[in-house]
């Protein structure tokens, strides 16, 4: 019997569950197992990690010790195959170090649109100059430099066996990733969750959805100490926009919230409209337009054929997040608002319109390459894995 492990460094939810395909794996007959190793990486915020629908089950472990997963690892058996969903960096390389020494399969998965290559050809490498500027510090050189290609060789650290990816420009390099390494391109996550709910019960109408990216909040925002947004600025800037919408359209707003966001236990950030999480597919599926900064969640938008307003405020203004909204705009043919400007009169009927080829290029680059099959990405795994070779269950 194979047995299936995932490696993961955020705290396991709900919907983690389901988007992972850990129920897909049980079914074909594979021993899962879940560890995870956020209380090792982020014991100092934590707590801001953990997404409202956590979850506990018999086969997630959490380790609180680096000794204990190194352990661990080192007691793993020649039938174990690793779905790693760690980046690889300075702090995790002791993972990858024991992975090699027991030459484990494991793959990288490169679902997410890589949204670096939204940028213009021209303007890409400034843009990558820009955010490592933003980010710079010796710690973070030492451990850029720790992990490129040729530290990695020298280190001796086993590239990938796949590399399981969404559309044609998912990020295939990386020091992990050579020519070894089997590249399978399936689709996106949310195209999974599209191809099972694309046809459900309509839970709204006449509406505006707006994806929330809970940016004051974020996760990864703790992480890497960032924060461009407060929430004092932040969401009655975007109340004041809603209010111009709603009266402008007639329709109402609807926040699709961020999955790792806590709405329901503080302030009533969005002035007492509905904030749904969880349904991002439906609400776009049943929505007029879409508002949006760069969530990913544009697929859904994408897959619908649903208009998209692009919007910043003023504390986006000189930010890689800024960067982003203003060519993934672009990307489009359109422009991104900022809404904290005190008269907003926006031309609906331009900005309601859609560039059709645009959506199509962004589906086959970022979401699902033309011609591939519409199976579950877990399926295909699944069979990818039982059909290699010293991975047959016996």
């Amino acid at each position: 019997m194979i047995r299936m492990l995932y490696i993961v460094e955020s705290p396991f939810n709900e919907r983690d569950y389901v988007r992972f395909g850990v129920e897909v794996f049980i079914n074909e007959g594979f021993t899962v197992e879940i560890w995870d190793i956020s209380k090792i990486l982020f014991s100092d915020i934590y707590e801001s990690l953990v997404p409202a629908d956590s979850m506990l089950i018999d086969c997630l472990v959490q380790f609180k010790k680096k000794k204990d997963i190194v352990n661990a690892l080192y007691g793993l058996g020649d039938n174990t195959f690793i779905i790693n969903l760690v980046k690889y960096r300075i702090e995790t390389l002791f993972i990858f170090k024991v992975i090699s020494e027991k030459n484990i399969p494991y793959s990288q998965n490169r679902f997410f649109p890589n949204l670096s290559e939204i940028y213009p050809a021209n303007q890409r490498n400034f843009e990558f100059f820009l955010s490592r500027l933003s980010n710079f510090s010796i710690r973070n050189l030492i451990s850029k430099l720790l992990i490129t290609k040729r530290i990695t060789n020298l280190l001796k650290i086993k590239p990938a066996t796949y590399v399981f990816a969404g559309g044609a420009k998912s990020l295939l390099k990386g020091p992990l990733i050579d020519s070894t390494t089997e590249r399978l391109f399936i689709h996106t996550l949310d195209y999974d969750i599209y191809l099972n709910q694309s046809k459900g019960k309509a839970i709204s109408n006449n509406s505006i959805v707006f994806l929330d990216e809970y940016h004051p909040f974020h996760p990864d925002n703790y992480r890497a100490n960032i924060h461009v947004t407060t929430p004092e600025e932040y969401y009655p800037t975007l109340c004041t926009f809603f209010d111009y919408l709603e009266s402008k359209t007639g329709f109402n707003v609807i926040i699709a919230a961020h999955p790792r966001s806590h709405y329901d236990d503080i302030t009533d950030y969005f002035d007492g409209r509905k904030v749904i999480r969880g349904e991002t597919n439906e609400l776009i599926r049943d929505s007029n337009f879409i508002i949006a900064h760069s969530s990913f969640s544009i697929n859904f938008a994408v897959l619908y054929k649903k208009p998209i307003i692009f919007i910043i405020t003023d504390e986006f203004k000189e930010s890689i997040y800024e960067r982003y909204v203003k060519y993934l705009a672009i990307y489009f043919g359109k422009a991104s608002i900022n809404i904290s400007e005190k008269e907003i009169d926006i031309d609906l009927e331009k900005e309601l319109s859609m560039d059709i080829p645009s959506y199509n290029k962004f589906k086959h680059n970022f979401i699902k390459i033309d011609g591939t099959p519409d199976l579950p990405v877990w399926e295909v795994i699944s069979k990818k894995i039982k059909s290699s070779h010293g991975l047959m269950s016996s």
